[in-house]
């Protein structure tokens, strides 16, 4: 089951040179046209005769090479860098970005799309090609006959009524479900931001915070253990109910009743002489 969120995270799609003598592949003659392979994700879709006039004006012949999602196809071209499977790649976001460049993967380009105007940026030598969001899809009739609300911010979905209705791509192979996964830090901030951001800062990194779910201020309340007295005030007094403090029983080893109940025999004196 799909559920929706408002946050969006924009993602930006790139095409990439893998090796550096493609960058003149357009003014190549020869009488058979060389094979320009390309690497890119498994919903890769471009109209054949659009491809097929790609062929004819660049002077080349084009081989698809389709590897998975964007993050398995960054992963393959890691694997297979000292002997490439493909020119040049198609596909990789500005999620991506950082691994492909920190793996030396790609060449470098300075052609005319690189210099091209776009809507997004992204690092040398990516070239963006293409920009969307990263959104939820919800089926509003189930919805509508579990008599449940649509969540509308991440932290909805953080909530038990929305607990096992939520599906998202593994961020490692998937580029949506890295985008999603960026998405809750930039909502939510990484916790290195948010000790900094308590009303008494939380500088002991070892020691975990214990987080509520967003309150009707659009706050959270953080539990730092350091600082914490378990007192249970903040449970009585919070009016939004954001700490439970469960009741327990203590037992404690005590002496038994005779110890407790038994009184003291008087001390006997040495009668005068």
């Amino acid at each position: 089951m799909f559920t929706a969120a408002s946050p969006r995270l924009s993602r930006r799609c790139s095409v990439a040179m893998l090796g550096a003598s493609l960058c003149g592949v357009s003014v190549l003659s020869w009488a058979a046209p060389p094979t320009l392979r390309v690497l890119t994700h498994a919903s890769f879709d471009v109209p054949k005769p659009l491809l097929d006039e790609f062929e004819k004006t660049a002077g080349v012949k084009l081989s698809i090479i389709k590897a998975g999602d964007a993050g398995e196809m960054l992963n393959k071209l890691i694997l297979t860098r000292a002997n490439p499977i493909a020119d040049v790649v198609y596909g990789i976001d500005n999620a991506l970005a950082g691994k492909a460049l920190a793996a030396e993967v790609l060449a470098p380009y300075a052609g005319p799309a690189a210099a091209a105007p776009s809507a997004a940026s992204l690092p040398s030598p990516l070239v963006p090609v293409d920009f969307g969001y990263v959104t939820l899809n919800a089926d509003k009739v189930w919805f509508a006959k579990k008599g449940l609300a649509l969540p509308t911010t991440l932290q909805d979905l953080t909530l038990p009524a929305y607990k096992n209705l939520l599906v998202v791509q593994h961020p490692a192979t998937s580029s949506p479900g890295m985008a999603f996964l960026a998405s809750t830090v930039a909502a939510n901030g990484d916790e290195a931001d948010l000790r900094t951001r308590l009303k008494a800062p939380a500088t002991h990194t070892a020691q975990d915070l214990y987080v509520s779910a967003e309150l009707k201020t659009n706050r959270v309340m953080v539990k730092d253990e350091d600082v914490c007295l378990h007192c249970g005030l903040c449970a009585e007094r919070c009016p939004t109910g954001a700490w439970d403090m469960q009741k327990f029983l203590l037992n404690t080893t005590h002496a038994g009743p005779r110890c407790r109940d038994a009184k003291p025999a008087p001390i006997a004196t040495p009668e005068a002489a």
